[in-house]
């Protein structure tokens, strides 16, 4: 995280937010720069919501790329877990 501190327009940015070097996780960090741009940080910003993840759970276990993960996610429980957290209910998880 060092790398991105050095930079002067990211540390401009994250001290904006309110952000310390020594007390700011990777999280707090890669939130803010995302926040920063505009981008969404949340399912749910990009339109999908709680109704849609059974489906989009049961076609994430399809895709290819799914095998690479470090930890395996062999059931769609799994994947719906993550689903529901990244799903969005108005507050920040990035």
């Amino acid at each position: 995280m060092n790398i991105l501190w050095e930079q002067r327009p990211v540390a401009e940015v994250l001290k904006r937010k309110g952000l310390g070097k020594e007390t700011a996780d990777a999280g707090d960090v890669v939130g803010a720069i995302i926040s920063e741009l505009g981008m969404p940080r949340t399912l749910n910003d990009v339109g999908v919501g709680r109704e849609k993840l059974d489906d989009l759970a049961v076609k994430c276990l399809k895709d290819a790329w799914l095998r690479t993960n470090p930890v395996p996610l062999l059931e769609k429980r799994q994947v719906l877990d993550i689903l529901e957290a990244v799903v969005g209910d108005g507050k920040s998880h990035l």
